[in-house]
């Protein structure tokens, strides 16, 4: 709550106000002068509020310093805040100098028209400060009324617009289909193979099926996780991080999927075994090999660090052949942030909506989740481009061919290039793909409406269409909804042509 009325000198002398930055556990003062100095800032950041005097009136510089405190309080980087000290003090020299021949403080930004104009050229250029001069600006409109803050509120910020750019980009930004599919073979082959260990293992699903920071995935503690016998299922208890108004850690309780299960009835008594508290926990000397067992359980209980492990699963599928054809040289690069971008960008391109991507994101409003969203445009051709025309119109579907000997001719006769046949719940094949890759994208579904795919002629296509009515009516989304429907018409068109 703001002061509406505050008893204070008109030439200074503010109250101390006091907030506790608990990231960095430092203690700031705001008064007469803000000064922010720590060992992580390059240079200290300073703002005078008693220069603002004459510039705003005293109820707008309480707001100010209010905000402040708030911003501390909530945990934001110190980083951002010496941006918002340096922006704040931007602003008061932009409007002393349009209000030069005034020396009344400002009532509006919109009063004057040229006044206006200039902060307006001022905030485009300046659009991540837009959340924190919305936030002193309140909703008693100290700088603007109403019909101009849906015009600030308006202006996509700075990092909206590059999470946009980013969800395309093949070096940082979601991962297509095809990349993985073949990161994730290259995973397991090298698994298989000793060239990569357990922790590289589960550190990869954890990052890819559950989008999980670096931090969060390191920091995970045996104790953190529970088997629950009544669901067959660990439940992993996890902290949210990046939280604002977070004055303690807040944690969620997260019910984990099938093949991260299977990891962690291994990964688990294998941790207590060898007396470690960290799920994912140092396994390798100082050169980087792999060491005797004996000598783990010797190894001090430490956590792994991440981006290590993620740098050796990227050389070694590197090494195995892994290749995209989106960068130069083919290399995929592999970070948590950019497992994060895949998950949630497919999420949004499957039609979930904000506040489903912040729950699935654990972001604490629906900013950051929206930009996923507005990325789709964006996004979707990229994510896309390798499943080529399993996602295009019902019309491709009428290019495929039909393999008239059935299933049991082709598995005699075909036996060296039928790459996969599909089935339904019931394990009854419906047809053979036609080409000499091995897809796996949404299949079988995505295989009715591809030219490649060539049904058998005794395909249980009545079954199958069954299947799919009853997967339409159960998916909340539309948009899944409007693409299963065009697989039911699929099916229809199959039926007649094999009649």
């Amino acid at each position: 709550m703001r002061p509406i009325e505050v008893d204070v000198p008109a030439f200074g002398g503010l109250t101390d106000l006091y907030a506790y930055h608990h990231k960095t556990k430092s203690q700031c003062i705001v008064g007469d002068i803000f000064i922010l100095a720590h060992e992580s800032l390059r240079n200290e950041a300073r703002i005078d509020f008693k220069e603002m005097f004459g510039v705003f009136n005293l109820q707008v510089i309480e707001a100010v310093r209010l905000e402040f405190v708030s911003f501390i309080s909530q945990g934001y980087a110190l980083s951002t805040i010496a941006t918002y000290i340096a922006k704040t003090n931007e602003l008061v020299r932009l409007i002393k100098k349009e209000k030069a021949n005034s020396a009344e403080p400002l009532k509006s930004l919109c009063a004057e028209p040229k006044l206006w104009s200039a902060f307006w050229q001022w905030i485009d250029k300046n659009r991540n400060y837009k959340t924190f001069i919305c936030s002193w600006n309140g909703e008693d409109g100290l700088l603007w009324s109403d019909q101009y803050g849906t015009l600030i509120q308006a202006l996509p910020t700075q990092s909206s617009r590059d999470k946009i750019a980013r969800a395309a980009d093949p070096y940082s930004g979601a991962l297509t289909e095809s990349e993985v599919r073949d990161v994730t073979f290259g995973v397991c082959k090298a698994y298989e193979q000793g060239l990569l260990h357990i922790e590289h293992l589960a550190t990869y699903f954890l990052a890819l099926l559950l989008g999980y920071r670096h931090s969060q995935i390191v920091n995970i503690k045996v104790q953190d996780l529970t088997y629950s016998e009544e669901l067959k299922s660990w439940k992993l208890k996890l902290e949210i991080i990046k939280q604002k108004n977070k004055g303690v850690p807040v944690y969620v309780v997260v019910r984990l999927p099938t093949i991260i299960n299977t990891l962690l009835d291994y990964l688990v008594p294998l941790c207590r075994a060898r007396n470690k508290d960290y799920l994912i926990h140092r396994t390798t000397s100082y050169s980087g090999c792999h060491i005797p067992e004996e000598l783990i359980r010797e190894l001090p209980n430490s956590k792994c660090i991440g981006n290590v492990l993620l740098n050796r699963i990227q050389e070694v599928i590197y090494s195995l052949g892994v290749r995209t054809a989106r960068v130069e040289g083919g290399k995929i690069n592999l970070n948590f942030i950019r497992f994060k971008h895949t998950l949630l960008t497919r999420a949004a391109v499957n039609g979930a909506t904000a506040y489903e991507l912040m729950y699935l994101g654990m972001h604490s409003d629906i900013t950051s989740a929206r930009s996923y969203i507005d990325s789709i445009p964006a996004a979707q051709a990229r994510i896309r481009e390798e499943l080529g025309v399993a996602f295009s119109s019902i019309a491709q579907a009428f290019l495929g061919t039909i393999y008239d000997g059935g299933y049991e001719r082709a598995i005699q006769e075909m036996p060296d290039s039928i790459k996969r046949h599909y089935g339904i719940a019931r394990a009854k094949p419906i047809g053979v793909c036609g080409s000499d890759i091995d897809c796996t994208d949404h299949a079988p579904i995505a295989c009715l409406l591809c030219p490649k795919f060539r049904p058998f002629r005794d395909a249980p296509f009545g079954e199958y269409k069954e299947y799919l009515v009853a997967e339409c009516e159960a998916q909340p989304s539309y948009q899944v909804k409007a693409k299963i429907q065009e697989y039911v018409q699929a099916c229809d068109m199959w039926i007649l042509r094999l009649s």
